[in-house]
């Protein structure tokens, strides 16, 4: 697997953080949902993995997040 890490951009990975947290996203950072929504299809695409909680999953084994 390709090191992540690379991939994502400081908005991706808080986003990925503040979802591992329970927290939203969107009203951390002042963006829509749709917005978000956006964010998270292309952190999918980026990390080649089908969902979000997948996408979470992966960024915690790999360190992005804690």
């Amino acid at each position: 697997m390709a090191i992540i890490e690379e991939k994502l951009s400081v908005t991706e990975i808080k986003i990925l953080q503040y979802l591992a947290d329970g927290e939203r996203p969107s009203v951390r950072l002042h963006y829509t949902d749709a917005t978000v929504r956006q964010y998270l299809f292309l952190i999918r695409e980026k990390m080649g993995v089908p969902t979000t909680y997948n996408a979470i999953a992966t960024a915690l084994r790999q360190g992005l997040i804690d």
